[in-house]
């Protein structure tokens, strides 16, 4: 594959996992269950962390793939995916969280 394609695919990949973010279906928040709301926000959990480990993957490659000189800014683009990897591992967590906080409204209804 040319270097332009990889650069393509890579931006094109950087754009979808930055716009996937959302929040619980509403439905489940109107009739309030609790039980479904744990369920979906232990999902994004393991969705962000799947995003955090593609970031983590891609300094990983970012670092090895550099001995052509294709990234001009190598330092730059290693520390946006950490960056981003970090943030998807916060999210997780907080995520996970809320599944918690869903899990003890259930028990306690």
């Amino acid at each position: 594959m040319a270097n332009s394609s990889k650069l393509f695919l890579f931006v094109i990949a950087i754009t979808i996992l930055t716009g996937c973010a959302s929040g619980p279906p509403a439905k489940l928040l109107e009739r309030h269950d609790h039980a479904a709301l744990a369920k979906w926000y232990e999902q994004e959990a393991i969705s962000l962390r799947a995003r955090a480990e593609e970031m983590r993957t891609m300094v990983r490659e970012v670092r090895d793939y550099d001995s052509q000189g294709f990234y001009v800014d190598k330092l730059t683009l290693v520390k946006h995916c950490g960056d981003l990897a970090d943030d998807y591992s916060r999210a997780a967590d907080k995520a996970e969280e809320l599944a918690q906080i869903h899990r003890g409204r259930q028990a306690a209804q």
